[in-house]
């Protein structure tokens, strides 16, 4: 531990520890939870809280290493280490906060500081403390950039700088990064770590209902994989999945136990578009958001261009996302082209020159521009033939690709 100057914490009693001396730090507070509150009249007090416990679940993801990983660089630094963990709820942060500040508090003997909401001094306070665990949890709520108080972010600035060369753990937890001030942001010397969490990918979802759901079928396990791709599954999520597929068995299908779940997810996917034509041409589009739980949904796909004739410019396809199949090896969504719905042809508004067209052609083009400039496959003359759809495949986008990780 850090060698700090010795100070007294008077009024021990009750839990409580009141702090009446500006310069009076927890030193002698054993190695323990405690939170903060603070009054105009008595000033701080630090509260001891229950103990934090070990956890009595199984744990899934990489949260064991990163822990280890924390506490390997406290222990060999020689100042302040600050900790932020970022992403949305029900993914892991707050149970990985929790194990952290547990197992700093036995390796290093210190004493947990639960920090939950803004107080006058706050920071000067903090900064009068010895070697201790410090917890912001959804510290861009608890202390916003902009409200009737001014930034209440800028505070902690100094205090993470570790300038006063005092030695402690600062952990951080944001749902949202974009509600974080910049100058905490890619600054290392003040949050030397920045820990995404992202939903449990396919292999976490499998071993999650595996191990959660008792007696779960091979079907059962598959069918919530495949619901993984149409909705950003937490862990909240499927431990409401898992408790229904317990109660009702192997024999009930995902679809019903899931439709009354309160489980929507507002924001469509990214996925790269792959489409395998009659003639064995293949065209790829990348990064269009597809929406799972439409009853239709219609993609998109540019066509190459050719100076020969009339040529479409894109290439539509409607289908029912529910429909489509998962391939748990490769992790590809794909439906065959007898269960596409629809195909069109648009042609667009840049063709203007009728010159050196068929007459078919001509009608054709003409009809188009009558209307959007979208033609049927159905009705298009045989010569459109080769842009039937044999195959659509859907392969999560290399932006949101490391969620599915196989």
């Amino acid at each position: 531990m850090a060698v700090s100057t010795p100070t007294t914490v008077l009024d021990h009693g009750g839990g409580t520890y009141r702090v009446t001396s500006a310069h009076a730090a927890p030193q002698e507070l054993q190695p323990g939870t405690y939170t903060l509150t603070f009054s105009q009249l008595a000033g701080y007090s630090i509260v001891t809280l229950p103990d934090l416990q070990p956890p009595t679940y199984r744990v899934y993801g990489r949260r064991d290493a990163t822990i280890a990983k924390v506490l390997r660089t406290y222990e060999h630094s020689t100042r302040a280490l600050g900790v932020l963990f970022e992403g949305d709820k029900g993914i892991g942060k707050s149970s990985t906060t929790v194990e952290l500040a547990r197992q700093a508090r036995d390796q290093f003997q210190l004493p947990v500081i639960l920090v939950n909401h803004a107080t006058p001094g706050l920071s000067d306070f903090l900064g009068s403390l010895g070697e201790v665990v410090i917890v912001f949890d959804e510290f861009e709520k608890n202390f916003p950039r902009s409200d009737d108080n001014g930034d209440q972010q800028a505070q902690f600035l100094t205090l993470f700088d570790g300038t006063d060369s005092t030695k402690r753990l600062y952990i951080l937890t944001v749902n949202d990064t974009l509600k974080l001030s910049q100058y905490l942001l890619n600054r290392p010397g003040r949050l030397h770590y920045l820990i995404s969490f992202d939903y449990p990918d396919t292999q976490a979802v499998r071993d999650y209902i595996t191990n959660e759901a008792a007696g779960a079928s091979a079907k059962q396990v598959s069918d919530v994989v495949s619901f993984a791709y149409r909705a950003r599954l937490n862990y909240d999520h499927l431990r409401a999945i898992a408790t229904e597929i317990t109660i009702a068995g192997p024999d009930a299908a995902v679809s019903e136990l899931v439709a009354d779940l309160n489980i929507r997810d507002t924001v469509d996917l990214v996925f790269d578009v792959t489409l395998y034509l009659a003639d064995g041409t293949t065209l790829k589009q990348k990064s269009l958001e597809v929406d799972l739980f439409a009853q239709e949904q219609l993609l998109w796909v540019d066509l190459p261009a050719t100076k020969k004739g009339m040529s479409p410019e894109e290439l539509g396809v409607t289908f029912a996302p529910s429909d489509v199949v998962l391939n748990d090896r490769t992790g590809v969504l794909a439906l065959d082209g007898h269960d596409i719905q629809k195909t069109e042809l648009d042609f667009g508004y840049g063709q203007r020159g009728l010159e050196g067209l068929s007459e078919w052609e001509q009608e054709l083009l003409k009809s188009a521009r009558s209307g959007d400039g979208r033609v049927d496959l159905g009705d298009a003359p045989e010569e459109y033939a080769k842009y039937k759809v044999a195959r659509l495949e859907l392969l999560p986008a290399v932006n949101t690709r490391g969620r599915f990780a196989l």
